[in-house]
């Protein structure tokens, strides 16, 4: 109701960053996860690959729009 003030903008930094920290972290697991499966090359490994592929570019652009988010807040 107040508007944006210094407290408020601190703590939505700290949150983004903590976001932005977790999904760095999944997206590690999940690169882990991946390779350290079976090397067979069967039907589920294939839909394990492309769902990474898909995981992978949907973090890249939620990364970029956090990272946007977090520029707009300098500007207020």
């Amino acid at each position: 109701m107040k508007g944006i003030n210094s407290c408020v903008k601190k703590t939505i930094v700290i949150f983004w960053a903590i976001s932005l920290l977790l999904m760095l972290t999944n997206e590690i697991i999940a690169i882990v996860a991946f390779f350290k499966g079976g090397s067979t090359a069967d039907y589920s490994d294939m839909i394990d690959k492309k769902l990474l592929q898909i995981f992978m570019a949907v973090n890249i652009i939620e990364f970029v729009l956090w990272i946007f988010g977090l520029l707009t807040l300098k500007y207020q």
